[in-house]
């Protein structure tokens, strides 16, 4: 981990906006984005020199918004001082009927029945603080068999995947482009006692990858739209997909796009300002 990392905050309150704003921090090198309500919060490795750096996230922001710049302040944060920061506030949450995700530093004293993830974020993002993460959650819990293989694609913190054995999956194979999510999804899944049944790709789902029972991704629509067709492609007929991640206004454009190729929705949720489904792979 570097010593110090640089935070950046964008104002920015349109939703659309934001969705488009925090595709392109990700794709700049940010590790996550956090929403927040004057708008977004992220963290960039330390750059050689910060000030020509952040003026060209402005302006690559600006490009997005039809030259409007958006209000950017940025400030160093040691990496010791941010592990303080993204502990408070954190306890045991439940999510559906069996989910109890929480963090290795809680307490929590499970019930019968109880399915309980402990999920470290790290610099990883991903636990169960976002609405996202939670709506993908309680699909999971639908959705999984005992003995099937599941792959988690944009794994983060690996809470999917992690969620999808314990929920009784054999397998779970998490992809991931970022490094820091590889090193964070393998810390936790062992910490759960099933690092030898979740796999960690270092990188995107390849085309000619072996075809899944079951698939979920979290990921902004903006980046998933365009592969969903390659997803699609890496469930069997019958087998299942969990996709969060969509705005609740851009859900009738989901549903078209996945109904093109022939995927049925069996379940939607909602939470917030975001939507997600659960689908079911029906083959030509």
């Amino acid at each position: 981990m570097p010593p110090r990392w640089l935070e950046l905050t964008v104002a920015i309150r349109d939703e659309v906006e934001r969705s488009f704003a925090a595709e392109a921090l990700v794709d700049a090198g940010a590790r996550g984005v956090e929403e927040i309500p004057e708008g977004l919060r992220t963290y960039f490795p330390e750059p050689p020199d910060p000030e020509p750096f952040v003026s060209l996230l402005r302006a690559s922001l600006a490009a997005l918004r039809g030259g409007e710049e958006p209000a950017v302040s940025w400030r160093w944060q040691l990496h010791e001082d941010w592990e303080t920061l993204w502990r408070q506030g954190l306890g045991p949450r439940r999510v559906g009927t069996r989910i109890v995700v929480q963090p290795s530093w809680t307490e929590y004293t499970a019930r019968a029945g109880d399915v309980v993830l402990t999920i470290d974020p790290g610099i990883a993002f991903g636990t169960a603080e976002h609405a996202t993460t939670r709506l993908a959650l309680e699909l999971l819990e639908s959705r999984v068999e005992p003995g099937q293989t599941v792959a988690d694609v944009g794994t983060g913190t690996g809470i999917l995947a992690i969620a999808a054995v314990r929920l009784g999956a054999r397998r779970a194979v998490g992809f991931d482009t970022d490094p820091y999510a590889w090193a964070v999804t393998r810390e936790n899944a062992s910490r759960n006692g099933v690092g030898h049944r979740v796999d960690v790709v270092e990188g995107p789902m390849p085309e000619g990858s072996p075809e899944f029972d079951g698939l979920v991704a979290n990921i902004e629509w903006v980046r998933l739209r365009p592969l969903v067709p390659t997803l699609a492609r890496r469930v069997r007929v019958g087998g299942w997909m969990v996709l969060s991640g969509v705005l609740q206004e851009q859900r009738d454009e989901a549903r078209h796009t996945l109904g093109d190729l022939a995927l049925e929705a069996v379940m939607e949720v909602a939470e917030e300002e975001w939507w997600a489904v659960a689908l079911v792979a029906a083959g030509d």
